[in-house]
């Protein structure tokens, strides 16, 4: 006991440390606990932690490199030592530590005790592990440091304490190994199990109970003050920091930033203080935060920061609060909480009183039991601050379902902190979700909805504590009650139910209930709502995705010109958001080319939505590469050991022993980081459940399709035999056992085996393709599967080297990852077509063959000639269906481009403008005699071009759009397409000659001056057209010109290399 005692000293200082950012001293701890008790899982975690912060990737990597050189070190530490290392990055989120450690973990339900065991150690605060698997933690922990020992036995019993039946010899066992150990979660625990209190814990805890009676007496001044004394010298008691920020909150102070800045104190301090001002925590601060709980996670103040961060409901969480209350860093009286029944919360709580005689907070926590616990009339000292008393008695009626009561004491209590406004927040923040229950529970459903939404409205954060799915299971069990004309529920619904359908359902039945069929008819019928919640319903919920459900809209035209009309009343009802809704209004319209131009496609069946991928994934991709990029800028990168997780995993499965020859060390980081980058995109191109390929070859192609198309051809000529259901076995053809009537039972037999024969060996085929061949193959799953993806490490290093190695931009990283995906998914594409169309083809033929022969000896007379007929009218069919079947092999929207008439997309550019500017609509005249028709891969980019132009003449003519005289000319010659643009211009832009200004404007582009301002809106728009001409028509070889041919007239020109750009043909032959 004495040793662990001096570690847990140095372990407080270390702590201290750590939270205050002082890596350099920690450091030098770390190596003072190394010399003492030697190496030490809990050593190593911290040892990689700390140089991360002190010398970023490259000196966590030279620790990681000294441990797994070292020959006593075992296979498990040097697994958990990779993994410690991964989650020490600063380029790795909380998110994706966590996604590459579910990976790792992947395991069968016979591996459960060891992937327990393994996220015991590598996820502390997350992971919560089966009580059958503790023996074998504990077994585990046994071979390590007397510090790993002990950390492991403290964290089994902690969870042992919380089974509600422990095992008998759990009491015993606890309180003899905690006897003499003289820490906070030791003493803790020894408090529950014997509802006593250790003497000197108590006198330990005394300078923080004393803050304790401060706040809850309402002495908030008082309280800040010592908060901010003790704080300075334990920065580790985060258990402070929450009394501290709602002290200043109350007194509407600016708390002192007490902790140096970027430190782990720093950084929860002013988490909380965002928090509990109800302020609205962006997703980086979220990250941040939830990045320090994981670098935390072994400590108690760990996992106090994941309580506060995880304030949710479920069994996992109730088990963290617990956890809580035994890892408190001085005696809390709320300890008594950790028993379920009120008895022995009395009894733990009555020998705290003991104690403490003179504690206020104490004997609040003592008459708030006894309140709850029976139904004598507890009166609270009078010094306890008269809103906290309030809330404790709301919340004892509550707990003895007294919800009446609670309802009207809780409402008393929120209107008067309503008047507080920002001074209330950390009482409403409780107050909230309970008083939506009491609404729930009293059968005040229409006022929990309008409670519910009313502060969703405000701050949507402020609502993920309520109940919302009870309150949607009362509204469906009362739709008689005039519930749905109410425009809260539909709100409700949405703000509940991710799926579409849920929401369209509600919103119809609110139309019905208010007499309309669509939205615009609502907005017409002069039905009259509060004006936020009118703009969040039009807003949020008449949007494409919802209304798309709804059958009064014949077809999706009809449907898109409700909500662009319903944006265009937006902009006059929500002026602020006039932008959004433009975009909006755009967006529909650019989505409708894309359809037009989808209908002139042979559309084939493989698709991988890359723009979704990145835009999805873009947070941890681009992590990934960051972290890629800073091993790359490493002298000495290559010399950094990187052990291969993977092999070591199999090997931890295998419970192998030996240490170094069970792993492949890799001895190239960078290239492991590149790999890990690669294999992450590639992964998510072939699995991505929303866009990557194996979702979409399961649902267009594999889910039935294919073999219903394969066995099309034969059960038309019906020469395919059926399966019964029960006993699997194929049935006689009933269609020639009546064409062979009238012939021998024996010869019927014979004829009906053979067709059940060839039936049941082109169902094997059809399944072999289906479950094995066209499926993806990696490195360690379907190494049968045509669509081969996978990559060795020789591969990889030979894309690295010649493709990867001098790129350091990221977008141009990715894509060319995504291009070298693509080139092996043809590569894919065009082995399947040739298996189709020779090997599959020619199996079939064979099978058609050998049953022509074989029908043929039974029926040498050819009795019955429709049979040998549709076998050889089978045999072309066959071919001609595989010869479709092998056309579905190509990439979506690559197969067949198709051509349009420049007239055909002026007009579809000119109604998208139109849709924008409703109320001044252009309609330009056209000059393009000679059938100008352009390639179709052009369209969206050619769409852009026109709408950037059309879009600067409203903007910038000086002149009325309706009045504006716009005369689009088209001309091509041998070499160019050219394409001019008059419009007028009033006297007052004219005296501005913007000729002059064009012209400075595109040299000035042309060397490269203003290069960045692509991304620029409301200027000239050049960048922007220049780039597409460039990048996206990849046409070099372009001119602008501008003139005026009158006094009134501007005139832009542009010519363009028409090569691979137009087809001139005669755009009727399109037809």
């Amino acid at each position: 006991s004495t040793e662990i005692n001096t570690f847990l000293q140095k372990k407080i200082h270390f702590d201290k440390q750590i939270m205050l950012g002082k890596f350099d001293e920690a450091k030098q701890s770390l190596e003072q606990i190394q010399a003492d008790y030697g190496y030490s899982i809990w050593g190593i975690r911290n040892m990689l932690l700390v140089e991360e912060f002190r010398g970023g990737l490259e000196a966590s990597s030279k620790i990681l490199n000294e441990i797994n050189g070292i020959q006593q070190i075992d296979q498990f530490v040097r697994f958990f030592s990779n993994f410690f290392k991964l989650r020490s990055e600063k380029q790795i989120s909380y998110e994706n530590y966590n996604i590459k450690l579910s990976k790792m973990l992947e395991l069968p339900q016979t591996d459960i005790v060891l992937k327990d065991y393994l996220g015991f150690v590598l996820n502390a605060n997350e992971s919560l592990p089966n009580i059958e698997s503790l023996p074998f933690i504990l077994f585990e922990s046994s071979k390590y440091s007397i510090i790993d020992r002990y950390l492991t036995f403290v964290r089994v019993a902690h969870q042992l304490s919380l089974e509600k039946d422990p095992p008998e010899w759990f009491n015993d066992y606890v309180l003899l190994g905690t006897k003499k150990l003289k820490s906070a979660e030791c003493y803790n625990l020894s408090c529950i199990i014997n509802c006593r209190v250790d003497t000197q814990f108590a006198e330990q805890s005394e300078p923080f109970l004393d803050i304790l009676d401060e706040y809850t007496a309402g002495r908030y001044e008082s309280c800040y003050s010592k908060c901010e004394l003790l704080l300075k010298d334990y920065p580790e008691i985060i258990e402070l920091y929450d009394i501290y920020i709602k002290s200043a909150v109350i007194l509407s102070k600016t708390y002192n930033h007490l902790f140096p800045d970027g430190s782990f104190a720093d950084i929860i301090l002013t988490y909380l203080d965002n928090k509990t001002k109800g302020q609205i925590v962006g997703s980086e601060q979220r990250e941040i935060i939830y990045k320090t709980a994981l670098l935390l996670d072994d400590t108690a103040s760990g996992m106090m920061l994941k309580k506060i961060i995880n304030n949710k409901n479920g069994k996992a969480v109730n088990h963290l609060r617990l956890l809580t209350k035994l890892n408190c860093h001085f005696l809390n009286p709320s300890i008594a909480f950790f028993h379920q029944s009120s008895e022995k919360q009395l009894q733990l709580i009555e020998s705290i009183v003991d104690h403490f005689h003179h504690r206020l907070t104490i004997k609040f926590t003592e008459d708030f039991i006894r309140l709850c616990s029976s139904n004598v009339d507890i009166v609270f000292a009078p010094e306890i601050d008269p809103s906290r008393s309030t809330y404790y008695k709301a919340i004892s009626q509550f707990r003895k379902s007294n919800f009446s009561d609670s309802l009207i004491l809780f409402h008393k209590l929120y209107s008067e902190l309503q008047i507080k406004k920002d001074k209330a927040y950390p009482f409403l923040e409780n107050i909230l979700p309970k008083l939506f229950r009491c609404y729930l529970f009293t059968g005040k459903i229409l006022e929990a909805a309008q409670f519910a939404v009313s502060h969703y409205l405000v701050d949507a954060a402020s609502v993920k504590y309520f109940d919302l799915k009870s309150l949607i299971t009362e509204i469906e069990n009362n739709l008689g009650n005039d519930l749905m004309r109410h425009i809260e529920i539909p709100i409700i619904y949405s703000i509940v139910h991710q799926e579409n359908r849920m929401t369209y359902v509600a919103y119809d039945n609110f139309l019905n209930a208010n007499k309309s069929k669509t939205p615009l008819q609502l907005i017409s019928s002069g039905a009259i709502f509060d004006k936020t919640l009118m703009l969040h319903f039009l807003r949020h919920i008449c949007t494409l995705n919802v209304m798309r459900s709804s059958y009064q809209f014949s077809n999706t035209i009809s449907l898109e010109q409700e909500r662009v009309a319903i944006c265009q009343h937006l902009i006059v009802l929500d002026a602020v958001n006039k932008e959004d809704y433009l975009k909006e209004i755009e967006s529909i319209n650019t989505k409708l080319l894309v359809r037009q131009t989808v209908r002139q496609i042979d559309e084939s069946k493989i698709y991988v939505d890359e723009e979704g991928i990145k835009r999805t994934g873009e947070k941890i991709i681009k992590e990934n590469y960051l972290r890629y990029i800073e091993y790359s800028t490493h002298k000495g990168a290559e010399e950094f050991r990187i052990m291969d997780t993977k092999t070591m995993f199999l090997s931890l499965k295998s419970k192998k022993d030996d240490s170094n020859n069970d792993f492949q060390v890799l001895f190239i980081s960078l290239n492991a980081a590149f790999r890990d980058l690669f294999f992450d995109i590639r992964d998510r191109f072939i699995s991505s459940n929303e866009y990557g390929l194996d979702s979409y070859l399961s649902v267009r192609i594999r889910h039935g399709t294919l073999q219903g198309h394969i066995r099309n051809t034969f059960e038309r000529l019906n020469l395919i035999s059926q399966i019964d259901s029960e006993t699997k076995f194929y049935t006689s053809n009933p269609y020639w056992n009546e064409k062979l009537s009238y012939k021998p039972q024996i010869i019927k037999d014979q004829v009906q085996e053979k067709l059940k024969s060839f039936s049941e060996r082109i169902d094997n085929i059809t399944f072999f393709l289906k479950d094995t061949l066209l499926q993806i193959k990696t490195e360690d799953r379907n190494p049968d599967g045509l669509f081969d993806y996978s990559y060795e490490d020789f591969d990889l290093l030979g894309i690295y080297t010649f493709s990867f190695r001098n790129i350091s931009n990221y977008e141009s990283f990715i894509d060319n990852i995504f291009q070298v995906l693509w080139k092996r998914t043809n590569e894919n594409l065009q082995k399947i077509r040739e298996y189709l169309n020779t090997k599959l083809q020619k199996e079939l033929y064979d099978l058609l063959t050998n049953l022509y022969n074989d029908i043929k000896l039974l029926l040498p007379n050819n009795d019955v000639p429709e049979l040998l007929s549709n076998i050889t009218i089978c045999m072309t069919s066959v071919q001609i269906e595989i010869d479709k079947l092998s056309r579905w092999f190509y990439v979506t929207g690559k197969t067949l481009p198709f051509q349009f008439n420049f007239n055909e997309l002026v007009a579809v550019c000119v109604s998208s403008i139109n849709n924008l500017h409703s109320l001044s609509p252009i309609s330009p005249k056209i000059d393009s005699k000679s059938n100008i028709i352009i390639n179709g891969d052009m369209l969206p980019h050619f769409a852009d071009i026109l709408r950037t132009l059309l879009e600067n003449i409203i903007k910038h003519s000086g002149v009325d759009a309706k009045k504006n005289d716009i005369y689009i000319k088209t001309h091509f010659d041998a070499q160019y397409f050219t394409l001019s643009f008059d419009n007028l211009i009033s006297p007052e832009v004219r005296s501005k000659d913007p000729v002059a200004i064009l012209s400075n404007r595109l040299k000035e582009l042309q060397s490269g001056v203003s290069l960045n301002s692509i991304s620029k809106e409301g200027g000239t728009g050049l960048p922007k057209i220049s780039k597409i001409i460039k990048y996206d028509l990849k046409i070099d070889d372009y001119k602008f010109f501008f003139s005026y041919p009158t006094e009134n007239v501007f005139r832009l020109t542009i010519k363009l290399n028409k090569k691979g750009l137009l087809y001139e043909k005669d755009f009727d032959s399109r037809r």
